[in-house]
């Protein structure tokens, strides 16, 4: 997970001259890689987190590309997120029968 975290970290960066699609564009390989890797554990829990995770880097990327502090920005919900094509790792996991 530290790894996955590093790797966000990376993609995100402090260049606030691309868009959110453009960055959510970048972020899907590595998730949905991440995903396929995991998806026959036992990681629900940590899927979830990641989930959790990205929206937290995401809004905060944003908000600081916006140059908003404090009440003035808006978040964004998961939802909005995952609309604008962000691969969500939640429900991704295979069952071994």
């Amino acid at each position: 997970m530290n790894r996955m975290r590093e790797n966000v970290r990376e993609v995100l960066g402090r260049d606030y001259q691309e868009s959110l699609g453009h960055k959510i564009k970048y972020l899907n390989p590595i998730l949905r890689g991440w995903a396929n890797y995991f998806k026959w554990l036992n990681s629900a829990e940590h899927f979830h987190e990641i989930d959790r995770y990205m929206i937290q880097k995401l809004n905060r990327w944003n908000r600081r590309k916006q140059s908003r502090v404090g009440r003035s920005y808006r978040k964004l919900s998961g939802k909005a997120l995952h609309s604008h094509g962000l691969y969500r790792l939640s429900g991704k996991i295979a069952h071994v029968d």
